[in-house]
């Protein structure tokens, strides 16, 4: 979704940057209130939409939620009937040494690109790199989900994420680097959610799991 997300804003940001003036303020302003405010909206309505537990889904039928919560534990899950919130497990999610090793394995980076197109063209030059970081996620997730053998396709991503690093560094070709960060979006995003998704499986609890994941990709 984080890949999908940048294709759309690619778009949005391309059609927005023609605000420069409205209301009296540039156009780099109006992404930044417009996107915000839809993530500020977005955020609050969650508190009601998104649900904690299957014990507390009131859009799923008896039958849906006893399928769910036997996944759940077959997996390993045992918090699937519901957990009440402890503060102690926010605390041992800070004294696992796994967070820490999460923090560092999971982590990506931006990728700054100039190209000397103005803002509208590189917006848009940037669409399709979301769209086949996207497309790469969910090819990965799901063979690594078969193989069942997450590291390996972390470790073989982020030689290819590296490569595209090393040429971005050294070319001064506009094309080349272009290319290049195929290659590194190639060695971030599949594996950010690669990356979390392990991490989720070998927590349990879900506030542990919670605060686990949310410093990996918060850090």
């Amino acid at each position: 979704m984080s890949s999908i997300a940048g294709a759309f804003g690619g778009l949005l940001s391309a059609a927005i940057s023609k605000m420069q003036g409205v209301g009296g303020k540039a156009a780099w302003s109006w992404i930044f209130i417009l996107e915000g405010l839809i993530t500020v909206v977005a955020g609050f309505l969650s508190f009601w939409l998104i649900k904690d537990f299957p014990d507390t889904a009131k859009f799923i039928t008896e039958p849906e939620r006893q399928y769910i919560k036997q996944k759940m534990e077959e997996d390993g899950q045992f918090s699937a009937k519901g957990e009440g919130f402890r503060l102690h497990s926010v605390w041992d999610s800070f004294r696992d040494y796994k967070t820490w090793i999460c923090n560092k394995s999971g982590n990506g980076c931006w990728i700054y690109y100039k190209s000397g197109f103005d803002a509208t063209p590189a917006n848009l030059l940037s669409v399709p790199i979301y769209v086949w970081a996207g497309t790469l996620t969910c090819v990965v997730g799901y063979a690594a989900d078969r193989v069942g053998n997450r590291g390996c396709f972390n470790l073989f991503l982020l030689v290819i994420g590296m490569i595209g690093y090393i040429i971005l560094i050294t070319s001064r070709n506009a094309a080349l680097s272009y290319f290049a960060i195929y290659l590194a979006a190639s060695g971030i995003y599949p594996v950010v959610a690669n990356s979390a998704t392990w991490f989720g499986n070998n927590v349990e609890g879900s506030y542990k799991r919670g605060v686990t994941l949310a410093m990996a990709i918060g850090l």
